[in-house]
This record gives C-alpha cells, structure tokens and sequence, in this order.
C-alpha cells in the first residue's frame, strides 16, 4: 500500500508526494512544508483508479448507433440477452478492458491519478 497526505480531509485535491508508509508522509510534511509538532494533517490510502470496459455499456452504444444510422428497421435488433449471455459478455467486458489498457499502455497514457481509502488523522510529533 502507498500513502500520501494532506492538511484537510476533505480536500478535492490532495497535492503531496505518494510514500511508501505514513511516516514518510510526516517526514515530508515536517521538512518539506513547515508542519511542525503539534500540527494536524491527514494521511490516506492510495488506490490506483482500475480500468474496466463495461461491454453491456459498448453494446447499447452499438444499438443505439444502429438506430441512428438505420432508423426505425434496427429497432428490433439486440446485440446481447443480458439473462442468457451473462457469462459471455462477462468474458467480453474483460477482452474489452485488455484492449483499451493494451491501447493507453502503447499511448503511454495509463492514469497516474488516484482516489483515498483509509483517511486517518494524525497528530505531527
């Protein structure tokens, strides 16, 4: 698990380096920010935001493209039955995923961003 902190739990950004455990997040905030004995910051848990490609989602798309295009004879067509199809399109949700990640990998545009789990407080000593 990472780490990173802030002054404020609720803040909407959280701007600090990403540490390997929380001491090193007070170590930061301590030499690099004037925090000092006493003071309170924020430290929390790093959770990589996790690609997934929803293909009940792509293939809605794809309906809806098709009645865009055709008009009212693509009405009919479903591209899935999502009570007789659960496990293909559970197989197909993660070949689509593998793709886009493979695509953004190649792009070297893989998120770098994050959300926090586990927000505590803690007193600066």
């Amino acid at each position: 698990m990472r780490y990173t902190w802030e002054y404020s739990d609720n803040a909407d950004l959280w701007r600090h380096d990403v540490f390997e455990n929380a001491e090193d997040c007070i170590k930061d905030a301590k030499e690099n920010y004037d925090v000092t004995p006493g003071d309170i910051i924020f430290i929390g848990e790093v959770a990589p935001f996790e690609i997934t490609v929803n293909a009940n989602t792509v293939l809605d798309q794809v309906e809806e493209d098709a009645q865009e295009a055709c008009g009212e004879v693509a009405s009919d067509w479903y591209t899935y039955n999502y009570k007789n199809d659960k496990a293909a399109l559970n197989e197909l949700s993660d070949q689509l995923t593998e793709c886009v990640k493979s695509w953004l990998e190649e792009q070297n545009n893989m998120p770098t961003f994050y959300h926090l789990e586990q927000i505590k407080k803690y007193e600066v000593y």
